[in-house]
């Protein structure tokens, strides 16, 4: 039933993988294990978890007997941004399923599912003072909307500058994630034995099998990122008369009604999340549960969604960072740890102050569209 999206991922774990550390005695007193949502970045090779008064580093992605791990392709639209996915190449008459623009051809990139887990180094390190290794690259997407359950609609039409809000609830919407290391390009991959390594240069001439630790025969790796899909529910919210069309532009305020819902409606923030996707041809902002098969957190969202808001214009109008930046107080946090660069306080505030003309200017209870 949680596989279906039928009851709570959160009651019933099915995704969930393993490190492999019963290699000696030490690995044996301890069972490190995650969801898979969280063990493609926890977990992936040259991460480092501390456990059991040991440091443990992935080595590589753990295969079994007889059971072949595919690769998935991937690319990145290059009109709308929406990463597409397929179990085959792309060809020149493939398609963006969102805009409809052809996809950019000779850009393929792969991604396996770490469905079976990892495996640790078989010798570990001993705690030290220096923090271990979490590399975090990840990209998280919508796969494809799911059900649309419910929406809102705030407007502005008296005013010169007109406003629009648009606010969405869909339920089963499948969303992807894909780590790909810290410098975004991936994992080097033996489909051999299981090897893996963080690609930071020239390809490995030689690799041992992390299980065996012997000389493995194969010599050619390729690169290869991890990745992950799953259902849960989304609020979507769009501004069509927002004038730009840029995600930089939109990010950070998305992420400042993430932080300003966290902490207002005291949600977990490692439950809530976001991503910048195109529906109808409009910017969008989807605020996602973390939760494979959703946990109602999107839902208590939409249902405070005026309260975020003022939340969120007070979060980014009184920080003490500059305004052409930001910081971990206002908008970053470590998921979002990407786009630090391009969050920018003035540029949540200018999209922020937006929505609030059309949510201040529509009736306290506005029907339904």
């Amino acid at each position: 039933l949680a596989k279906k999206n039928l009851l709570p991922k959160y009651s019933f774990p099915v995704d969930t993988v393993d490190l492999q550390t019963n290699f000696s005695k030490e690995g044996s007193k301890i069972n490190l294990s995650r969801d898979l949502l969280l063990a493609i970045s926890d977990y992936a090779p040259g991460a480092q978890v501390v456990a059991g008064g040991h440091v443990w580093e992935s080595a590589g992605i753990r295969h079994l007997p007889g059971k072949k791990l595919h690769s998935w392709s991937w690319t990145e639209c290059q009109h709308c941004h929406h990463i597409e996915t397929s179990m085959e190449e792309f060809t020149p008459e493939d398609h963006c399923s969102q805009c409809g623009y052809v996809l950019p051809v000779g850009v393929n990139r792969k991604f396996l599912i770490p469905t079976y887990g990892f495996v640790a180094k078989q010798t570990p390190k001993s705690v030290g003072m220096t923090p271990p290794k979490r590399p975090w690259g990840r990209i998280e997407f919508v796969r494809k909307f799911g059900e649309e359950v419910s929406s809102q609609e705030y407007l502005d039409l008296q005013s010169l500058d007109k406003a629009q809000v648009l606010t969405r609830a869909w339920a089963r919407t499948e969303m992807g994630a894909l780590e790909t290391g810290s410098n975004i390009r991936g994992y080097w991959y033996c489909e051999s034995c299981g090897f893996s390594s963080p690609v930071d240069g020239t390809r490995p001439k030689r690799h041992h099998n992390p299980r065996t630790t012997q000389e493995c025969r194969s010599t050619w790796l390729e690169p290869r990122s991890l990745g992950h899909t799953y259902e849960t529910d989304i609020a979507a919210i769009s501004v069509p008369t927002f004038t730009s069309r840029d995600f930089v532009d939109w990010r950070p305020a998305m992420y400042a009604l993430i932080e300003a819902a966290s902490e207002t409606l005291e949600i977990n923030r490692d439950d809530l999340n976001g991503t910048m996707a195109t529906h109808d041809g409009d910017p969008t902002m989807v605020l996602f549960d973390t939760v494979p098969g959703g946990a109602g957190i999107t839902r208590q969202v939409r249902e405070s969604f005026t309260q975020v808001l003022d939340a969120a214009i007070h979060r980014v109008s009184h920080c003490g960072c500059g305004e052409d930046t930001s910081c971990y107080a206002c908008l970053r946090s470590y998921s979002n740890q990407r786009f630090h660069r391009e969050l920018r306080r003035d540029l949540a505030f200018d999209l922020l102050q937006h929505m609030q003309q059309a949510v201040t200017a529509t009736p306290e209870k506005p029907g339904p569209l």
